[in-house]
C-alpha cells in the first residue's frame, strides 16, 4: 500500500474486477475512437450535407455533438450505415 500511496501522490484506490458484462460494456463504448466530421461523413458516402442532414433526421445515423454547432459521426456509426444502406444490416 505505501509503494502505491508513493508512486500515485497520495492517492490509491483498489478497484474490484470488472464483470463480463461491464468488460464488455466497456469494449463497445471505446470502440470507435475516430469520428468523422459530418462534412468528411457526407463526402465518403458520396452524399449531399442536405441528404446527410436528412438521414439524421430519420435516424438512420448515429451523431455525436461535438460543439455547439458542429456534429461528428463515429467510424463504426458509419460502417453501421453503410451495411444497412447496402441491405446487409
Amino acid at each position: 500500500m505505501q509503494d502505491c500511496l508513493r508512486l500515485f501522490g497520495g492517492r490509491c484506490t483498489i478497484e474490484a474486477p470488472m464483470t463480463l458484462r461491464e468488460s464488455r460494456q466497456r469494449e463497445t463504448s471505446h470502440r470507435s475512437q475516430r469520428i468523422l466530421s459530418f462534412k468528411q461523413w457526407c463526402i465518403l458516402n458520396s452524399i449531399s450535407e442536405s441528404t446527410g442532414r436528412r438521414l439524421i433526421r430519420a435516424g438512420r445515423i448515429r451523431v455525436v455533438k461535438l460543439s455547439e454547432r458542429r456534429i461528428g459521426i463515429g467510424e463504426d456509426d458509419n460502417a453501421a450505415y453503410q451495411a444497412a444502406a447496402r441491405g446487409g444490416a
